[in-house]
């Protein structure tokens, strides 16, 4: 089975997410809107990859909003530090019946092993 993270927790303010290292908080940032004149969608780092494809299911041409999601990283009584865990394209402003792995050109998530998982490096 791919790697499915629980993104209706993660995309929550306010939860928190611990291990052996640290605690995290998540912290919600409108970015305001992302203008789509063709409907595709393509998510990369814009220096690594410039000219990677888009994901094999678009949205429908328009303005949608978008959000960073940001882990504050908190050690013992401090935070330590503060990291981009996703960044969120609002399409429809309702919650999500389901979650879905973002796929470009022939991938296959059937083809996964287990814990695996399609992107890109940032």
């Amino acid at each position: 089975m791919p790697y499915t993270p629980d993104l209706d927790r993660l995309l929550t303010p306010g939860a928190r997410f611990a291990d052996e290292h640290a605690t995290y908080v998540m912290e919600v940032h409108p970015l305001g809107d992302v203008v789509l004149p063709t409907g595709r969608v393509v998510g990369c780092d814009p220096v690594a990859c410039p000219e990677d494809e888009p994901f094999t299911v678009g949205v429908a041409p328009g303005r949608y909003p978008a959000r960073a999601w940001v882990a504050v990283v908190r050690g013992e009584d401090t935070e330590a530090d503060r990291r981009v865990a996703a960044l969120e394209l609002v399409v429809h402003d309702e919650p999500t019946a389901r979650w879905e792995m973002a796929l470009v050109g022939d991938q296959d998530v059937s083809a996964l092993k287990p814990d695996g998982w399609f992107g890109y490096g940032v």
